[in-house]
């Protein structure tokens, strides 16, 4: 056996370099025949599996992005950041977001929500700088903020209200205008 060995090393790069020729693998080939039904069957389900995955997965992540827009549209209308920041404009918060509320309401059964939602969460995105802004300032800024708040949920409503009237639906204002032009409520 050890002569075999020795023989084999000894002559190494005669093997290596002796291809087999073409008609033997061709022989080789025919021997084989066509892929059976049994091979080519066990790739579909893998094949089908992936398909089916990668389809579920993507409406996961459709469905996951869904929600976290909805979320995020919805977030900021819900909490009561006023509040928050300072408790004594409790009643003040929960009467603006009541008044947006019913606003948007009404412009929703008018069908002009998609026009006027990202406005609304352009001001949103600006009571949550305004928030944080509020957390950093110092003591005598706070109330400068507190009035910033207030304004912006004041833009809402206008901005509601001029969408109401555009589409041709009075809305009664109970803003009052100020000597300076300014809107209070």
């Amino acid at each position: 056996m050890a002569s075999l060995e020795d023989f084999i090393h000894k002559n190494r790069q005669e093997f290596d370099s002796d291809l087999p020729p073409e008609r033997i693998w061709d022989r080789i080939d025919y021997a084989l025949g066509p892929p059976t039904q049994k091979e080519s069957s066990r790739r579909r389900p893998v094949r089908r599996f992936i398909s089916i995955a990668a389809g579920v997965a993507a409406v996961c992540l459709l469905a996951i992005g869904m929600l976290l827009g909805i979320s995020v549209a919805t977030h900021r209308t819900s909490n009561a950041v006023l509040a928050q920041v300072d408790p004594g404009n409790a009643e003040t918060e929960q009467y603006f977001h009541h008044a947006i509320a019913i606003r948007l309401a009404e412009v929703r059964k008018a069908g002009l929500a998609p026009e006027v939602l990202a406005d609304i969460q352009q001001l949103e995105v600006q009571m949550g700088m305004l928030e944080k802004a509020f957390d950093e300032a110092h003591p005598s800024q706070r109330e400068f903020i507190i009035h910033s708040m207030i304004r912006n949920y004041q833009l809402r409503i206008e901005l509601l209200e001029k969408v109401l009237q555009e589409a041709g639906q009075q809305w009664p204002s109970k803003s009052i205008q100020n000597d300076n032009g300014k809107t209070s409520i």
